[in-house]
């Protein structure tokens, strides 16, 4: 899982990268005349239209990946929840260590797909009523992206590294009382 999640996380940066200088490009467009589009003019800058998709795209993407962990140790958890309950292993050792790492992902994870949705939120209203605080709050949601989803991105993959432990011990330990008991398949 941490190659996967590695690969994802240098995707989603990218991604988040090219929307976010998209963004910057298409305020600079605007500072000399450009404006977005309001429904009944086509875009007067390409920086917008690119900007608008990629960002969809970007938030999407990091919406995915954040799933995807907290289904990994959702999954994982409870496999190694079960195999404690059919070996008869301590349900405090690691089928409470396990359950740990959710605990800590668990509010970290939504925060930053909260700030990503966020930002996504204030885009539109940006682009809808320009004159309005949406203005300057997406900007802000924009940088605040970078920090949360790092740190969260950060917090995921020491969680998933200490998850691997787990199920190598958890594992090792299984296959230690089946070789033990001749049940070895």
């Amino acid at each position: 899982m941490k190659r996967y999640f590695l690969v994802f996380v240098t995707l989603n940066t990218l991604l988040f990268a090219a929307a976010f200088g998209l963004g910057v490009a298409f305020l600079y467009d605007r500072s000399h005349g450009a404006t977005a589009p309001d429904g009944s003019t086509p875009a007067a800058a390409w920086t917008f239209t690119v900007h608008m998709v990629v960002s969809l795209v970007a938030v999407i993407f990091n919406l995915f990946v954040h799933c995807i962990v907290f289904t990994y140790l959702l999954g994982t958890g409870k496999w190694v929840k079960e195999v404690a309950m059919a070996y008869s292993l301590d349900p405090e050792g690691w089928p409470a260590q396990a359950k740990s790492f959710k605990v800590r992902v668990n509010r970290l994870l939504l925060l930053a797909m909260a700030t990503s949705i966020g930002a996504a939120l204030t885009g539109a209203g940006a682009q809808t009523q320009p004159q309005s605080w949406w203005t300057l709050a997406h900007p802000v949601f924009a940088v605040l992206i970078w920090f949360v989803n790092g740190w969260a991105f950060w917090v995921e993959y020491q969680v998933i590294l200490a998850n691997e432990v787990v199920l190598r011990d958890v594992k090792a330990a299984a296959d230690r009382m089946r070789d033990e008991a001749g049940t070895l398949d």
